[in-house]
Order: C-alpha cells, then sequence, then structure tokens
C-alpha cells in the first residue's frame, strides 16, 4: 500500500529554506569627513567615530580609505588603528620604522586604500615599492598590521592585526579611526576616512514572506499527490 511520506516533505523544505536564505553578498560604502590636526607628539591623539547603519550582519571584507594632508608632517611619525565591536586593525605604525631607522619615512600625506589582499603589499616598507618623493602616498595597499608600541615597532614585529578582524562581526554601530602623531615637529590632518564594508545582508521580510507562500504552496501540492496515491 502507498503512503504518504512526511519524511520526503521535511527533506525537499528543508532544501527550499536553504536554497531561500542563501544571500547574496552586499556591498556598501561609508563616508566620514574630519577635517582635524593631529596633535604633535601627543599620544593622546585624534578619535574619529563613524556610525555605520547596515543591512549586513556578517562581515566579509573590509577596504578602508585614508585621507591625511599636510606639507609639514611627517608619515613616520603616524600611529593609525580601526576598532569595531571585538576587531581591531592596525593601519599605520610608525611607516618606514626599522631597527636601523628609529624615525620612519619623512614624506608627507597619505591617500591611500587599505586592503589585505592589496597589491602593492605591505605599507610599512612602501618605499621599496613607490617612492613619494616627499610628498603624499596614493595607491592600493595591505595595512600595516602591526600590534605593537610605535615606539618599539620595527618592520620585523608580526603583523597580526590586519583588516580580517572584523569578519564575521556585524557592519552596525560605531567605528572608531584612531590617529597620533608620536614624534615632535610638524602636523598633518586628518581629512577624512571611509569604509566599504563587504558581507552577508539579514534575509528581509520579504524574502521571509515569500518563503512561507512557497512552503505553503510546495505542501499543498504534495498532500494532493499522496492522496491520488493512496487512492
Amino acid at each position: 500500500m502507498k503512503t504518504f511520506s512526511f519524511a520526503a516533505v521535511a527533506s525537499t523544505t528543508s532544501l527550499l529554506v536553504a536554497m531561500s536564505f542563501t544571500a547574496q553578498a552586499a556591498m556598501e560604502v561609508f563616508n566620514f569627513p574630519v577635517g582635524l590636526d593631529i596633535p604633535d607628539n601627543d599620544p593622546s591623539g585624534l578619535a574619529s567615530v563613524g556610525l555605520v547603519g547596515s543591512g549586513i550582519t556578517s562581515i566579509q571584507d573590509v577596504d578602508v580609505h585614508l585621507n591625511f594632508t599636510g606639507s609639514t608632517g611627517f608619515n613616520g611619525d603616524v600611529y593609525v588603528y580601526l576598532s569595531h565591536n571585538s576587531g581591531l586593525s592596525v593601519l599605520l605604525n610608525r611607516t618606514g620604522k626599522t631597527a636601523s631607522d628609529a624615525f620612519g619615512y619623512g614624506d608627507s600625506g597619505f591617500d591611500i586604500n587599505l586592503n589585505d589582499a592589496a597589491a602593492n603589499g605591505d605599507v610599512h616598507l612602501y618605499s621599496f615599492i613607490v617612492d613619494p618623493a616627499g610628498g603624499t602616498l596614493l595607491g592600493d595597499w595591505a595595512p600595516d598590521g602591526r600590534n605593537e608600541s610605535p615606539t618599539t615597532v620595527t618592520d620585523t614585529s608580526p603583523r597580526s592585526a590586519l583588516l580580517s578582524a572584523f569578519n564575521g562581526l556585524d557592519a552596525n554601530g560605531s567605528w572608531t579611526l584612531f590617529a597620533a602623531d608620536l614624534s615632535p615637529v610638524g602636523t598633518l590632518q586628518l581629512a577624512s576616512w571611509s569604509l566599504t564594508i563587504t558581507g552577508v545582508p539579514e534575509p528581509s521580510t520579504a524574502i521571509i514572506g515569500g518563503l512561507g507562500g512557497l512552503l505553503g504552496v510546495f505542501l499543498c501540492q504534495a498532500l494532493r499527490r499522496s492522496q491520488k496515491a493512496l487512492h
């Protein structure tokens, strides 16, 4: 005798649920103008807080754009990190500072994009790839990532604080960009910064409602087929 298989319906229903909740990755951009000088030779630095309202509830990738201007400051003086919830990434940590160079690079300004997979590689040693000749550094770079005191950091310090620190986190809430100038003479200005966040959005009510309707239609059809089979 033919019987109605609830197991088959349950299996197919599970498949429909999985298919319906497979979300496409979304990308959102958030810009934060600042226009403030970074206090010279002051570890208290400058903190800029950006508020993000996003549909992304699980981050897959973060890119950061930094725009530091000024002709009297020095890139090798600057320490910058980004924090959000439990994540922290060190974006710049005294670029050019090595065991034999306690001051780092003497160029003035950054107008750069930071991404872990950037083709130019580690921004800490950017002069091996690009020489700004005292001017503003441009291009796409990987963050410094050296989560070590700016007073002791060198090029050989481990790079353990990259932008992947934010992967899996909810994008919503406050993001803090901290910048400090840790050597005397000269001033840079934090003109602006921005975030490009890619990740999985929360399923919308439209998707959930559509899923309910889809399951309802499927179950009705399955019941009809089973009734015909029993007769």
